[in-house]
């Protein structure tokens, strides 16, 4: 089931299935159709990891220095990137013990 919010094309209903059906199978990493269209099905896992690296920024920075552009600390980025990595595998494997 599709609902179109816009047709400025003026494609027909059976155009717009075929599209998204043909969008459904754009996904390198995998050779069958998925449920989703690969660009929003990337979207999603964009938006996700995004929302876990800004939660590892605003654990590691203190709120008072979140927005301040002068900080440039040696090993700054270093510490962050590990503390985004941490958290990413952390939570990696508490998703894969609760779906398994």
């Amino acid at each position: 089931m599709v609902t179109v919010l816009e047709n400025e094309v003026k494609a027909k209903k059976e155009e717009i299935q075929t599209f998204l059906l043909a969008l459904c199978h754009l996904l390198q990493s995998h050779c069958g159709p998925i449920g989703l269209p690969a660009p929003i099905f990337l979207a999603d896992k964009i938006a996700y990891n995004g929302h876990r690296m800004l939660a590892a920024y605003e654990e590691y920075i203190p709120e008072q220095d979140q927005f301040n552009e002068n900080i440039d600390h040696p090993d700054f980025y270093k510490k962050l990137t590990m503390a985004i990595t941490k958290r990413f595998d952390v939570q990696d494997q508490q998703h894969s013990t609760s779906t398994t």
